[in-house]
């Protein structure tokens, strides 16, 4: 019985990671204008950024309201900064909103033509991309970009320790209802911290 119980369990681990490889859509162009619901993690996730305090905690500020808040650290600024300055340095990505948590980012993330008003979801044909050869503008190149400035802030002022989570996870927005829902589920983080709540 307890061979049959661990075969299931490697059977079921193994199509659990067989799936994850293939977390993106199929030949979607992820340099196309559309919104994207981003996550980054840390690695272990460790809390890296800061701490969520609550009207519990002697951290608390009297006066705020009496839901949790996330209190950044200094790394934890320096991601806010880097996802407010985002734009600056991509001039067709713009964040919507965004919540940094003690081991995680969520984002919105705005891929738009230099032209375009509208940027929800525009799909195109998928362009040729070759295996891992990275496409300027794209979801995964800026992202990358992102988390490299971090991580040489952090190098830079003696917080050698951070790491990211090698990967990122990322859903396209298809309509403005699920806009709402996601950037409702990102200003309502800090105060769900603890809660297993999905959008």
């Amino acid at each position: 019985m307890q061979i049959k119980n661990l075969f299931l369990f490697l059977i079921k681990l193994i199509t659990m990671l067989h799936i994850r490889k293939h977390v993106r859509l199929r030949n979607y162009d992820y340099s196309s204008p559309g919104d994207y619901f981003i996550t980054m993690n840390t690695k272990n996730r460790v809390h890296f950024f800061g701490e969520i305090i609550s009207p519990d905690n002697n951290s608390f500020s009297i006066g705020l309201n009496h839901e949790k808040e996330m209190l950044l650290n200094d790394i934890g600024s320096r991601v806010q900064a880097c996802l407010q300055e985002l734009s600056q340095h991509f001039c067709d990505a713009e964040v919507d909103e965004f919540i940094v948590m003690p081991d995680h980012v969520h984002l919105n993330l705005t891929l738009k033509k230099p032209s375009a008003s509208n940027s929800i979801l525009v799909q195109k044909e998928f362009k040729n991309n070759q295996f891992s050869r990275p496409v300027a503008g794209s979801v995964s190149v800026i992202i990358q970009q992102f988390k490299a400035e971090v991580n040489r802030w952090c190098g830079k002022n003696g917080f050698e320790e951070f790491q990211w989570q090698p990967r990122f996870y990322d859903r396209l927005i298809r309509d403005y209802d699920e806009f709402a829902r996601v950037k409702n589920y990102i200003k309502e983080n800090p105060s769900n911290w603890g809660k297993r709540k999905r959008i």
